[in-house]
């Protein structure tokens, strides 16, 4: 039994489309984009953040990959985010502001990224939009959620009811019903 070694391509991923040669490298290629401003850093659409980092081989071969940041969590916000190096300066980015700039088109140039279910650790590109903070959403009728909490439903039953994170009803229901 021979010890299999990893080779440059197992640290090194291809940049470009045409480069790729397997079905592993076709999805690292398309699903990470860099990262605006940051050199050596880079996002996917799931939320990850990627670092490139240099590897030392015992034969002097030096071989570049990536590793995925973890992030931290905002104690106030409650909003994840990565440490990025420029400069010799350590900058704390928002994770779903770097997964917006990347992959979701902003033709209005807004500047707050919002999550669609409310949920601030779901940091997936198709979980997010541009927007503006404070703006309720279009779905959400007082009346609709006083009519049907009169009735007893569980809050839980009516986000699904009209399709919101059941943070998001509670957020209201404190704001408009008290």
């Amino acid at each position: 039994m021979t010890k299999q070694t990893k080779t440059w391509r197992d640290y090194n991923p291809p940049r470009k489309l045409e480069d790729c040669q397997t079905i592993k490298d076709i999805a690292v290629t398309e699903f990470r984009k860099p990262v605006v401003g940051f050199p050596g850093y880079e996002v996917d659409h799931y939320g990850n953040v990627y670092a490139e980092r240099r590897l030392s081989g015992k034969i002097n071969i030096t071989a570049r990959h990536a590793i995925i940041l973890k992030p931290g969590s905002h104690p106030r916000d409650g909003h994840q985010y990565v440490g990025l190096e420029k400069d010799g300066k350590r900058h704390f980015k928002k994770v779903h502001h770097l997964v917006a700039e990347a992959f979701v088109p902003n033709p209005d140039n807004l500047k707050d990224v919002i999550h669609k279910n409310g949920n601030k650790k779901e940091n997936y590109a198709s979980n997010l939009k541009w927007g503006k903070r404070g703006v309720k959403p279009k779905n959400i009728s007082i009346e609709i959620i006083k009519e049907k909490l009169s009735q007893g439903m569980l809050r839980k039953d009516i986000a699904k009811e009209i399709n919101i994170s059941t943070c998001i009803l509670r957020k209201y229901t404190r704001k408009y019903l008290t």
